[in-house]
């Protein structure tokens, strides 16, 4: 995909040779000026002649002086909307079978529990390493702060895990969180950015009577809010 800053240095290379045309065409006519003195005073009999060329270049002078400031006031200008376009068009390329979605001017993105984590786990797997990794290089170029919030389904805590995690406040947040400190350390966003949410089973997006809607509440949401 070309982004638009291409069509952005696009137009900078081409204003800035049109800039380069007016100046060497005033440098030109310094030239010519430096010149026609020095033959003047060689030549005093042609002092008239001498006189009515440089009125006319002082005029063509007047007229470069005028392009070149147009030329230096037209600088190329993003249209508005054109940057949080591109990246959320990124977003979506890129987290494709995932859920992005667009309220105003936040971005949400929601990421199924299953493909950052190994079942019963909070450490995140292989695949989710190669998909956070990719998400941070994208969205830490964003002018966003980033808020990472933890989902789990209604299902309690059983076994070994029910030791570090009593409920799922303790796992959804420790999920959040650990997705939080791979995005600064192996992603490279500012930790300024970030803020970590756990909101254990308590919004669900689907049905916990289910195994396909447990799956679908058990997920990480990241939300991308414009900086002010």
């Amino acid at each position: 995909m070309l982004s638009a800053w291409w069509w952005k240095d696009k137009g900078e290379n081409t204003n800035r040779k049109n800039r380069g045309g007016v100046e060497m065409r005033y440098i030109a006519f310094i030239v010519i000026i430096v010149g026609l003195g020095i033959f003047a005073g060689m030549e005093k009999g042609r002092a008239g002649r001498l006189e009515k060329r440089i009125e006319a270049l002082e005029k063509e002078n007047e007229n470069l002086l005028g392009l070149l400031e147009e030329y230096r006031k037209k600088t190329p200008e993003k249209p508005e909307v054109e940057k949080e376009e591109i990246m959320e068009e990124e977003l979506r390329e890129f987290l494709g079978e995932f859920q992005v979605e667009k309220e105003e001017e936040e971005i949400t993105i929601t990421v199924p529990g299953k493909r950052l984590f190994p079942p019963g786990s909070v450490e995140i797997s292989s695949e989710g390493k190669k998909i956070l990794k990719k998400l941070g290089m994208i969205i830490k170029a964003m002018d966003v702060d980033i808020v990472v919030e933890g989902h789990t389904d209604n299902s309690p805590i059983t076994g070994s895990l029910k030791k570090k995690f009593p409920t799922n406040w303790e796992l959804s947040a420790q999920r959040a969180v650990n997705v939080v400190k791979f995005l600064i350390s192996e992603a490279g966003v500012p930790p300024q950015r970030l803020c970590v949410a756990a909101y254990a089973e308590y919004r669900p997006i689907a049905s916990n009577r289910t195994a396909e809607g447990r799956a679908k509440n058990r997920r990480i949401v990241i939300r991308l809010i414009p900086r002010k």
